[in-house]
């Protein structure tokens, strides 16, 4: 499974898709990871992103790596979550927000999952930056480096994988000629 989920990232990776696709999916995978799944917050934001042009593959993959390991830093959202829900200025919108009916579903209240919105919004555009750069970088240096490596030309080669290639490009020809 594991393996799968590398051969998919370097699928997004080499494709034609926008880089910036490639890197808001990540940083939205890194933002659904903050916040525990629990919640109506967690299931409103995915549907939101979902309508944008994201690499859902890739944030799911993200989500899924990021998800286990998250419970390593709840002790720094639970202070981010509780310095900004029991400051005083802002005590009345919370109370009048709670009050607001369904809003109470989304547990926005709860300082975990509240530091993990505020830290997955603080976080998203340094990530999206980050890895718009990365994914660009691959792909003008390490992609080229890959397919001019002796391993890579071996491999393709391969009477198997060369084959695999030839009939790949075929059907996308007839799937070309369809439309």
């Amino acid at each position: 499974m594991f393996i799968k989920w590398i051969v998919n990232i370097f699928k997004a990776l080499n494709s034609n898709q926008n880089p910036r696709e490639i890197a808001a999916g990540v940083a939205f995978g890194f933002m659904l990871a903050f916040i525990p799944s629990n919640n109506l917050l967690w299931i409103l934001l995915l549907c939101i992103v979902l309508l944008l042009r994201v690499n859902s593959g890739i944030m799911f993959i993200f989500i899924a790596i990021l998800k286990p390991f998250v419970f390593l830093i709840d002790p720094f959202l639970h202070a981010i979550g509780y310095t900004i829900l029991t400051n005083a200025a802002l005590y009345s919108f919370f109370t009048k927000l709670y009050n607001i009916p369904f809003v109470f579903l989304t547990k926005f209240n709860n300082t975990i999952v509240f530091g993990g919105l505020v830290l997955g919004i603080i976080l998203w555009i340094p990530l999206f930056i980050l890895f718009t750069f990365l994914v660009k970088q691959y792909r003008d240096k390490i992609m080229a480096a890959i397919q001019n490596s002796k391993i890579y030309k071996a491999f393709i080669n391969l009477p198997v994988v060369s084959s695999i290639i030839k009939l790949s490009s075929k059907a996308k020809e007839t799937v070309s000629i369809i439309k």
